[in-house]
């Protein structure tokens, strides 16, 4: 009797024991079952969420039992939860991207009915607009959806700038990346990234906006090529800088006087807009005489000044990037003398004749005895009579002074 009572006891506990384990085992799909597997976006961006849906049936076409549990697994961001349980044939999971773009496969499996080695890519056109779904292969297990996330579905990328040249000293333009799919919708919270071969961005990376933009500094004082990149696709655009592109050349005076002077050299630079440039180098060189500098740059006014010693005619040249201008500077005309008759005695009357250069002031003449007379700011040939009073060669000389520097002529007289 004793026997017979541990017997039972012990068949008791194996059926408790197999009643618990039956609870605790999740119910899945039977054999021959059929899963299919949506999203209710193809795309999300960095960070985002999509609902994924698996529905499944029985090999009569029924949706399998309530609570029949669909596992969720993905390459890429995360699912919660991982598990869930078939109301009329549908469990539902959310797909959580995370901060790495690129394409998540979303995978479903109950029972026997799993995923292939390599789920197909899901129908959707990557827009983020429609709900993508597999068709499942002959033996009804091709159960993933594939997910684009963030720069992973970019198709192009634009970029602009505040403005694509910079002046020659230099400045700073305002960089914009637009980041569009393949229907030409701008993508949202896509990070993007940017180089440039010259000057100096504000950050290498930014994330494009509410309007899909991105947007950086770059600072430059050289021609630069700057390239937005968002995974495999890219862009590129030049900024350049407004070098000189006319110069002008004007002098203090185009003459020097025959016995030589000083001249002051300006140059204007002036960019492509005709706007003086600051800060521009100015080269210049001379065919004669003596720069007091070969190099110069241009203050806030655009220009660049040097000075010319000459005594003889010169061409002066400025060249400022690939801009050049020349300026002439002659030799003024000299006062001229000549005397009537050039020899004579005590009682001759010798007539002199002076003939001005332009822009005389002041003529003198000296007869070259201690006497002198002043002919004034004469503009055409002027005559002064003279006798000497002492016998020997006698050198008398005209003197100019004007707007064209000062001259003398001399000429010699013999009195016998």
């Amino acid at each position: 009797m004793m026997m017979l009572s541990r017997i039972s006891f012990v068949c008791a506990a194996l059926v408790a024991i197999a009643a618990v384990a039956c609870d605790t085992v999740p119910l899945t799909a039977p054999s021959g079952s059929a899963l299919t597997i949506s999203a209710g976006s193809t795309f999300v961006q960095l960070g985002g969420t999509t609902e994924v849906t698996a529905y499944v049936v029985e090999a009569s076409g029924n949706a399998v039992q309530n609570g029949t549990t669909v596992h969720f697994s993905t390459n890429l961001g995360r699912v919660d939860p991982v598990d869930a349980q078939t109301r009329n044939g549908y469990a539902v999971t959310t797909f959580i991207a995370g901060d790495v773009s690129g394409l998540a496969d979303v995978m479903a499996t109950s029972g026997g009915t799993s995923s292939t080695t390599t789920p197909p890519p899901s129908s959707g056109d990557g827009s983020g607009g429609g709900t993508g779904t597999t068709t499942p292969s002959a033996t009804n297990s091709s159960n993933a959806v594939r997910i684009t996330v963030g720069g992973a579905a970019t198709d192009n990328v634009v970029l602009n700038a505040s403005s694509t040249s910079v002046p020659a000293s230099g400045g700073t333009v305002t960089l914009i990346a637009s980041v569009l799919d393949a229907a030409g919708n701008r993508l949202i919270n896509t990070p993007v990234t940017f180089s440039t071969d010259a000057g100096t961005l504000s950050a290498t990376v930014a994330t494009t906006d509410a309007r899909g933009e991105a947007q950086v500094q770059l600072t430059t004082n050289r021609d630069a090529t700057v390239t937005a990149r968002v995974g495999a696709k890219s862009t590129t655009l030049r900024i350049t800088v407004n070098g000189p592109a006319n110069i002008t050349l004007s002098a203090s005076s185009s003459t020097v006087p025959p016995s030589g002077g000083t001249i002051t050299i300006t140059a204007v630079v002036l960019d492509v807009a005709g706007n003086r440039l600051p800060n521009a180098q100015v080269n210049f060189s001379t065919t004669a005489g003596t720069l007091s500098a070969t190099q110069a740059t241009t203050d806030g006014n655009g220009e660049a000044q040097v000075t010319l010693t000459t005594s003889a005619a010169a061409t002066v040249t400025a060249r400022a990037g690939t801009a050049t201008a020349t300026f002439a500077i002659s030799v003024g005309s000299s006062v001229s003398l000549s005397v009537s008759p050039s020899s004579g005695t005590t009682a001759t009357v010798f007539t002199f004749t002076v003939t001005p250069a332009p822009g005389a002031q002041s003529v003198t003449l000296d007869f070259g005895d201690g006497n002198t007379a002043s002919l004034g700011a004469i503009a055409s040939p002027a005559t002064a009579t003279h006798t000497y009073s002492t016998v020997g060669s006698k050198t008398a000389r005209a003197t100019q002074s004007g707007s064209g520097g000062s001259s003398s002529a001399v000429v010699v007289v013999t009195v016998n």
